[in-house]
């Protein structure tokens, strides 16, 4: 699923594992609005014009989400540029969304989100201080970080209060999630649920790049698999990376970032607009820690995964993983020695946590076929109708597009050759969600046959 990022890299937080800070210290922290908006423009004409060719405008909903202003911190910019990208990306999907750490909301902010409908993600880590070290810069004064973590609070009544929805990202660090503080990271996801109205939560894996940080604030197999086992259970809720996991066994390959192909040179799960209106890759995705992220493939690749499904576990890869169809050897950012090309080093964590996840959907329905109850087939369009089971995703449909809203983009001029942005065209997951030789592929398979006797 196509999802861009419109990116202002510069950030008031400092926190010290961001996988942005290379990129950060590269200059990469000024913007031009003119540029930005004309990518912005570009990528959304080419896009529905794309698959208006493929004649799929009506399933567009399900390929392509809306664009969402991502930071560092947005809210470092100008009031009237953050009003003039969500006020355009309002008026084609009746929806804007936003990333940030709201440490810097403003009444012309919320006047903004009111207007363009704004959906808010928020950036923290826990409502005690404490769980929140590696959120407000490992190492600061706690009295900064309560004053940090207080602000943020406050500023979330407030949004509650002007009627925007919002939703959280977690980063799971030692911080927040090791054993003993858990019992209080579930407290505080509880809090947000009860208090502000915040159901959807994505709970991430802290990725540190520096071998000296790793010991202090990255969570170990253990650690990780009992925070996300713990957090889990939590009623109420719709959170990352468990609905993904549901749905990957069940059939659906309608998912986020964390288990699709993702290739380091040529990203689609996230593809970032910077600030100087040049289309990159995920920041998170390998190119970071060595500041190159604005390298980019003129097409996709699969190279990584048709080798990790060939190499041996012991050696960074993938094969013979009862998991492979469901997974693909997880973010490349995460690779094993911050080497993209192995697997990712939370693994054993995921593994743990998928057959977590397999046995409580055994338990409930005993007779239920799951994805790997095929393996090692590969998932292919339609494999679904095998497993008669969910057919799309769940997460974040309340960002998915109006297909009537990109209807409108059609009738505008095209943009001028030359356009920043617009020499990239090999983006989205169209291989992942079916051709015309998928019914072909599940007539001519053997277990596909004997299953529809």
């Amino acid at each position: 699923m196509s999802h861009y990022a419109i990116k202002y890299l510069g950030c008031n937080a400092g926190c010290a594992s961001c996988y942005e800070n290379v990129i950060r210290g590269c200059n990469q922290q000024n913007y031009d609005i003119t540029k930005m908006m004309n990518t912005v423009k570009s990528v959304l004409y080419r896009e529905v014009k794309k698959q208006r060719r493929n004649k799929n405008l009506k399933n567009f909903k399900r390929h392509f989400q809306k664009p969402m202003l991502h930071g560092g911190e947005p809210l470092l910019m100008k009031t009237n540029d953050i009003e003039t990208i969500l006020s355009y990306v309002f008026s084609f999907f009746k929806c804007s969304g936003i990333q940030t750490n709201l440490t810097l909301l403003k009444d012309e902010h919320i006047d903004i989100f009111k207007k363009c409908k704004t959906h808010v993600g928020v950036s923290l880590d826990g409502d005690y201080p404490e769980l929140n070290r590696g959120r407000f810069a490992a190492g600061a004064p706690l009295k900064k970080i309560i004053k940090d973590t207080g602000k943020v609070l406050e500023n979330m009544a407030r949004l509650r209060e002007a009627g925007l929805d919002m939703s959280c990202i977690i980063v799971l660090r030692k911080y927040n999630a090791a054993c003993d503080r858990l019992d209080r990271l579930v407290k505080f996801i509880e809090r947000l649920r009860d208090e502000f109205g915040i159901i959807y939560f994505r709970t991430n894996p802290g990725i540190v790049f520096d071998p000296k940080l790793r010991p202090i604030e990255e969570l170990t197999t253990g650690e990780l698999f009992n925070a996300w086992k713990r957090i889990s259970n939590i009623q109420g809720v719709m959170i990352q990376p468990y609905r993904d996991m549901v749905d990957l066994l069940m059939g659906s390959r309608d998912t986020s970032c964390n288990f699709s192909e993702c290739d380091p040179w040529k990203t689609s799960a996230e593809i970032p607009i910077s600030g100087n209106g040049e289309i990159g890759n995920c920041l998170k995705n390998g190119a970071a820690p060595d500041g190159i992220q604005s390298l980019t493939a003129d097409r996709r690749s699969r190279q990584r995964y048709q080798l990790l499904e060939q190499i041996p576990f012991d050696q960074g890869g993938c094969k013979d993983c009862r998991y492979w169809n469901i997974c693909y050897g997880g973010c490349p950012g995460a690779g094993i020695d911050n080497d993209f090309r192995n697997r990712t080093r939370f693994c054993e964590a995921y593994k743990l946590f998928y057959e977590f996840v397999e046995k409580k959907i055994k338990d409930l329905f005993p007779n239920i076929m799951l994805v790997t109850d095929a393996h090692p087939l590969p998932i292919q369009p339609g494999i679904t109708d095998i497993l008669n089971t969910i057919t799309r995703g769940t997460w974040r449909q309340e960002s998915r597009v109006g297909v009537n809203n990109f209807k409108k983009l059609l009738k505008q001029k095209k943009p001028k050759k030359g356009s920043p942005g617009t020499g990239h065209t090999d983006v989205g997951h169209q291989n992942q969600h079916g051709d015309s030789n998928s019914h072909k592929w599940l007539n001519e398979n053997p277990w596909y046959k004997g299953s529809r006797r």
